[in-house]
C-alpha cells in the first residue's frame, strides 16, 4: 500500500520525539511559573489562558505531521493504464574496412560504393537512431547511436581502409561491439553487417547465433563478386597497376563469401542481400527497417501502474496545520475571518485528480502530458456513464495540437464541436483551433511537394475560420483575422511562388514518343533532380509517386530557378520478370514560371548478347569441340584506353560463357580482360568490338580467348595417361616430348617478356602481409 515505507518509521520516531519534547517543555514551564506565583493567583493574572485550546492546537499539529508523513510514504491503491508511444528503432551499421574493400570489382571500389549507398538512404530511417562500427581484425564504435544523422554521415565520410590497425577480417568482432553498444531496455535492435564475407577467423556464425538470444537481428550485405578481384594499392584516382601480394609474392585474390554471409543473417533472424552494382541490397534492407520503424511508431505500449493517492493526505496535513494556526491560545478569541478564506485558498485542490494534473502539466509546459490526463478524465467519465464536460474535449484537443499530435487533436476538437450544441462560443474556439490544425497540415503537404492535398487543407482551414467567427455570439476576432490573413497568404504564394508540374510515365511500345491507347502507364517516382545526376537522392530530392496509370502531379512553393530538370525511377527497380525498361529520352527540363505538362516515356533497353569461348587452337574461329570460357571479365572501355581500369564498367563472364546485358543506346567499345595475363584474345582480331547500340538493332558480339596454360594443362594430363602404360614407353615418350615442351616453355617466356612491355592490371607490386599471410 505504501511505496516508501521508511517514511512511516521516520514519522513514528519524529512524532514520539515531538510528544516527549512537548511534555517535557510543559513541565519545565509549570515549575518556573510556580516559582513566581500560585495556581489560584495565576488564574487571576491570566484570565483568558485555556489549557484545552493549547492541547487542541497540539493535536492539530500532531495530526498535520501524521498526514504529512503518510503522504511522504506514497500511499497507492488501484491501477491505471499508462499509454505511451515508443521511440524509433536502433540500427548499427558495421562496415568492413579491411584491405579487401579496396578491390575495384564495383566502381569506384567496394568501400566507396558502400559509403555512397548509405549516404543516399538516410531519408528512409528518419526518427530512428543510427550508429557506425568499423571493423577489420578488430572492431571499434566510430559513431554511437544517435538521432543526429548528419553526425553519422560525417563519420561515414571519414571512414577508410586503415582506420582499424589490426589486419584481416573477423566477423564476430562487430557483432560483439554491437551487443555492447545497444541499450539493454530496447528490444528492437538491428545490425547491418556490410562485408565481402571473408571471415578469416571463422567465428562470425557462432557469434551470430548468440546474438539472436540477445534480441539482435542481423542483416548482411555482400559486396564483391564470386569470381574475385585483385586488391590494388594505387590511389583510386589512378589506374590499378600495383596489387597486394601474399608472402609467396602472388597477387591476393579476394572473393565474396555469399554463403557465409547468408548463414550469419539466417541464424540471427535477419536477411541477406547482395549489394548490387547500384546499391539495391541496401535499398531493400533500409526499406524493411523503415517499415519496422513505422509499425513500431504506430504501436502504443500499455503499462499498468499503481495510482498514487498522496494528494488527500497532503491536503489533510495542510488543513490541520492551518487549523493549528487559526486556533487561539486564549479564551473568547475568534479567527472566523481567516477560516472564511480557507475554501478560497484551497478551492483548486478539490478538483478532480486528472484535471488538476493536466492543468499542472500545462503550467510547466508539457502539453503531451496534459493531453494524456485530459484523455484519462474523459475515458473515466465515459466508463462511469457520467456527463462529460465539452470543455474537456476542447482542452484535450488544444493540448494535443500544442504537442503537434495532429491526428489526436483533430479527433478531440471535432468532438468538442459535436458535444457543445447550444454553446456557440465553445464551438467557435474549437473551429478556430481546427483551422490552425489544417494550416499546419498544409505546411506539411507543401514540404512534401504535394500540392493536391495542400490545396484541400487550405480550403478546409478557410472553412473552419469562417464558421468560427460567424457562429460566435459576439464574433470571434481571432478567427476572422486568421481567415483574412490566410486568404492573402494563399493568393500571394500562388501568384508569386507556386510551381506545378504534372504528366504521365508510360511504356512507349512503338517508340514514337506519343502516348497511344494500347500503351500502359508505369508506376514510378517522379522528382526534381536538383543535382542533375539522373539519380534519386532521397536526402535532398523528395519523390512524388504516380498512380496506377502513371499519372503524377507535384509542385512546391518557393522562389526557385525558372528551369528544373525532372527525373523518374520505376517503383519496382526493374527487378520484375519483364524486360528492363529505361527512359527513352534525356531527362526533360521544365519551365517553372508556368504550369507544365511533361510525359516521361520508357522503352525496353537494347540487349547486348554474345558468347566467350575457349579458342584452344588459337585460329580465331569457334570449332565444335571448343567450350565456353569464363575466366575473366567483360568490360565497357569508356575512356578508350584499351585496358580495364577504375573508370570502366565490368561484369564477370558467366560460367556458360553467354551474356545478355541491357544497355542504353549509344556507341560502345567492349573488350575482354582474362584473369590469366598470358591469355590472348583471338577474336575479334583487334581484341575489341566497337558497336553502335540502337533501340531497333540490338548488338551482338562474341569473343575467342586462347589460354595457353589451359592447353598445356590438358596436354600434361594426356601425357600422364600415356606414361602409365609401361616404363619403357614412359622413357621414350619423355625423350621425344622434351624438345616440344622446351619449345612451349620458350614461347611462353617470350610472351611474358613481350607482355611486360605494356601496363597489365594483373601485375602486382603491392605490400606483403604480416598477419599469418592473410591481412586482406
Amino acid at each position: 500500500m505504501f511505496a516508501d515505507v521508511q517514511f512511516l518509521y521516520l514519522g513514528i520516531i519524529a512524532l514520539s520525539f515531538l510528544v516527549v519534547l512537548t511534555v517535557w517543555s510543559e513541565k519545565k514551564k509549570s515549575k518556573r511559573l510556580q516559582l513566581l506565583t500560585t495556581k489560584t493567583l495565576l488564574a487571576k493574572l491570566v484570565p483568558n489562558y485555556s489549557k484545552a485550546k493549547k492541547n487542541t492546537k497540539l493535536c492539530f499539529l500532531l495530526l498535520s505531521f501524521v498526514f504529512a508523513f503518510l503522504a511522504l510514504a506514497r500511499p497507492q491503491w488501484g491501477k491505471e493504464q499508462k499509454i505511451s508511444t515508443p521511440r524509433g528503432i536502433d540500427v548499427l551499421v558495421a562496415v568492413d574496412v579491411s584491405k579487401s574493400m579496396l578491390a575495384r570489382d564495383i566502381t569506384p571500389n567496394r568501400l566507396e560504393r558502400v559509403k555512397l549507398g548509405l549516404s543516399n538512404l538516410m531519408g528512409k530511417v528518419q526518427g530512428n537512431r543510427l550508429g557506425l562500427i568499423a571493423f577489420a581484425g578488430s572492431a571499434f564504435l566510430q559513431c554511437p547511436l544517435t538521432l543526429d544523422h548528419q553526425a553519422f554521415l560525417k563519420t561515414l565520410e571519414h571512414l577508410e581502409v586503415g582506420v582499424i590497425k589490426s589486419h584481416g577480417t573477423n566477423l564476430a568482432l562487430p557483432i560483439d561491439e554491437a551487443a555492447r553498444s545497444f541499450a539493454e531496455v530496447d528490444k528492437d535492435r538491428f545490425l547491418i553487417l556490410i562485408s565481402d564475407g571473408e571471415d578469416l577467423e571463422g567465428e562470425g556464425l557462432k557469434r551470430a547465433k548468440l546474438a539472436k538470444t540477445q534480441g539482435i537481428k542481423i542483416f548482411t550485405i555482400g559486396i564483391g563478386s564470386s569470381t574475385g578481384a585483385f586488391i590494388p594499392t594505387d590511389p583510386t584516382n589512378l589506374p590499378p597497376r600495383n596489387f597486394l601480394k601474399d608472402r609467396n609474392g602472388k597477387p591476393v585474390l579476394t572473393k565474396m563469401d555469399e554463403q557465409g554471409l547468408r548463414k550469419i543473417a539466417e541464424s540471427a533472424d535477419g536477411r541477406y542481400f547482395p549489394l548490387g552494382s547500384t546499391g539495391q541490397g541496401l535499398v531493400e534492407t533500409f526499406e524493411i527497417l523503415k517499415n519496422i520503424g513505422h509499425e513500431r511508431n504506430n504501436r502504443q505500449l500499455s503499462t499498468e501502474l499503481p495510482i498514487e493517492r498522496f494528494q488527500p493526505f497532503v491536503l489533510l496535513a495542510l488543513l490541520f496545520l492551518f487549523l493549528e494556526v487559526l486556533t487561539p491560545n486564549a479564551k473568547n478569541l475568534r479567527k472566523v475571518g481567516l477560516l472564511s478564506i480557507f475554501p478560497l485558498l484551497f478551492g483548486g485542490c478539490f478538483k478532480r485528480d486528472d484535471v488538476q494534473r493536466a492543468e499542472d502539466a500545462t503550467a510547466r509546459g508539457d502539453p503531451s502530458e496534459a493531453a494524456r490526463f485530459y484523455s484519462l478524465e474523459i475515458n473515466a467519465s465515459s466508463e462511469s456513464n457520467a456527463t462529460i464536460d465539452p470543455w474537456l474535449y476542447l482542452n484535450a484537443g488544444l493540448s494535443y495540437l500544442e504537442a503537434n499530435s495532429l491526428v489526436e487533436a483533430e479527433k478531440f476538437l471535432i468532438q468538442a464541436v459535436e458535444k457543445s450544441e447550444g454553446d456557440s462560443d465553445l464551438q467557435s474556439v474549437a473551429l478556430n483551433s481546427l483551422g490552425n490544425l489544417y494550416y499546419r497540415k498544409t505546411n506539411e503537404w507543401l514540404h512534401q511537394q504535394n500540392l493536391t492535398d495542400a490545396n484541400k487543407s487550405w480550403q478546409t482551414a478557410l472553412d473552419h475560420y469562417e464558421n468560427a467567427f460567424k457562429i460566435a455570439s459576439n464574433g470571434n476576432d481571432k478567427a476572422e483575422k486568421n481567415f483574412k490573413s490566410l486568404q492573402k497568404e494563399i493568393k500571394k504564394l500562388e501568384r508569386k511562388y507556386l510551381r506545378i508540374i504534372s504528366g504521365r510515365v508510360w511504356h512507349d511500345l512503338n517508340g514514337n514518343g506519343t502516348i497511344e491507347e494500347d500503351e500502359p502507364g508505369l508506376k514510378a517516382s517522379v522528382f526534381w533532380d536538383r543535382d542533375r545526376d539522373g539519380e534519386l537522392n532521397s536526402s535532398k530530392e523528395q519523390p512524388t509517386s504516380t498512380d496506377d496509370n502513371g499519372i503524377f502531379t507535384f509542385g512546391w512553393i518557393g522562389a526557385e530557378p525558372t528551369q528544373v530538370q525532372i527525373g523518374s525511377t520505376l517503383r519496382d527497380f526493374n527487378r520484375s520478370n519483364q524486360k528492363t525498361l529505361i527512359p527513352s529520352s534525356d531527362p526533360p527540363i521544365a519551365n517553372t514560371s508556368e504550369s507544365r505538362n511533361i510525359n516521361l516515356p520508357y522503352r525496353e533497353a537494347p540487349v547486348l548478347s554474345g558468347m566467350v569461348w575457349a579458342d584452344q587452337n588459337g585460329n580465331g574461329e569457334k570449332d565444335e569441340n571448343e567450350e565456353a570460357f569464363s575466366g575473366g571479365k567483360i568490360f565497357f572501355d569508356l575512356n578508350k584506353d584499351k585496358m580495364l581500369d577504375e573508370n570502366d564498367t565490368s561484369f564477370p563472364i558467366p560460367k556458360d560463357g553467354r551474356f545478355n546485358l541491357p544497355i542504353r543506346p549509344g556507341s560502345y567499345s567492349i573488350g575482354i580482360a582474362p584473369e590469366n595475363p598470358d591469355a590472348n584474345v583471338t577474336y575479334p582480331h583487334d581484341d575489341f568490338h566497337d558497336i553502335n547500340a540502337s533501340w531497333e538493332d540490338p548488338p551482338a558480339c562474341d569473343f575467342g580467348v586462347f589460354d595457353r596454360s589451359e592447353k598445356e594443362s590438358q596436354q600434361s594430363s594426356d601425357q600422364q595417361k600415356d606414361d602409365e602404360n609401361s616404363s619403357q614407353d614412359h622413357e621414350e615418350n619423355a625423350n621425344s616430348a622434351l624438345p616440344e615442351m622446351t619449345n612451349s616453355v620458350y614461347e611462353r617466356e617470350q610472351q611474358n617478356t613481350e607482355s611486360k612491355s605494356q601496363p597489365l592490371p594483373m601485375e602486382a607490386q603491392g605490400g606483403v602481409s604480416s598477419n599469418n599471410g592473410r591481412d586482406y
